[in-house]
């Protein structure tokens, strides 16, 4: 909490952080399509009650399904 304040973000007024899914899989395997289908109602519904000027995406389930299955790799190229 202290580093998002650092640069201006703070989780109670203007940023949500958060996973594709609320839940871990058994086993902490990947996500099915189900659940993925499940994660992004739930995480669309949830962007639509709290309006956050940020959002924080964490996991590589997110980056593959909110980031159009860009690799992390791939993303950072960009900045280089």
């Amino acid at each position: 909490k202290k580093m998002l304040s650092s640069i201006g973000l703070d989780l109670e007024k203007n940023t949500y952080l958060t996973y594709l899914s609320p839940w871990r899989p058994p086993g902490n395997r990947l996500l099915t399509a189900l659940e993925i289908k499940e994660g992004l109602a739930l995480l669309n519904q949830k962007i639509q009650q709290v309006h956050p000027t940020y959002l924080l995406f964490l996991g590589a389930d997110t980056l593959r399904n909110i980031l159009a299955g860009k690799t992390l790799s791939a993303l950072r190229s960009g900045f280089t």
